[in-house]
């Protein structure tokens, strides 16, 4: 079975359910902000992919994406995304409402990766290979996946899938906030009710 194919049968799985530290969360939608407060959707390039103003261009390398996050204070927030991905386009509609677009614009140095991309990218070893290859040594399985990196390359928590944008909230609060130097993801989500 292609590649793609797995990818977007796993995405459709985890758009039901995310297992996080041996827990079960429903991933099922919540009720958006009012629209009125709503920002405008981002627009699409040539490929597909989402134009999001607050998405950084990676610089080719995922180490020099990691020390302009780390000379900004920030946790590198990896995206990891496919065109086309209906789950990718429920994200950044979710990424409308202004309190969710601050944490991932403001709150940390976001950048997207093509999760089948052919186009080559220094990894972590100072090896080139394509954003493909890297989303799977990374064990990048669905799309779209967010990946917490901190300055010293750890993998602090992740959000394997689309989630409703509570349970995203939460998630972008555990990166900004700090809370992954003292306790997992997993731990954050469920005390913050969303898991």
């Amino acid at each position: 079975m292609p590649a793609h194919l797995i990818s977007c049968i796993v995405t459709a799985m985890l758009r039901r359910t995310v297992v996080l530290g041996g827990l079960t969360a429903s991933l099922l939608p919540s009720l958006p902000s009012r629209a009125a407060d709503l920002l405008p959707m981002p627009a699409l390039d040539a490929k597909g992919f989402y134009l999001a103003e607050w998405q950084r261009p990676t610089t080719g390398d995922v180490s020099q994406d990691l020390a302009r996050a780390t000379a900004e204070g920030k946790v590198l927030a990896m995206f990891w995304e496919m065109s086309p991905c209906p789950y990718c386009t429920q994200m950044h509609a979710a990424l409308r409402d202004p309190a969710l677009r601050a944490l991932a614009g403001d709150g940390m140095y976001s950048v997207r990766y093509d999760k089948l991309g052919a186009r080559d990218v220094v990894d972590f070893n100072g090896v080139p290979r394509t954003e493909r290859e890297i989303g799977l040594a990374h064990k990048v399985i669905g799309s779209p996946t967010i990946v917490f990196r901190t300055a010293d390359k750890r993998d602090v928590g992740r959000v394997p899938g689309y989630v409703n944008p509570k349970f995203l909230q939460a998630a972008l609060e555990f990166a900004t906030e700090g809370a992954y130097k003292d306790r997992t993801i997993a731990a954050w989500l469920r005390a913050k009710g969303v898991l």
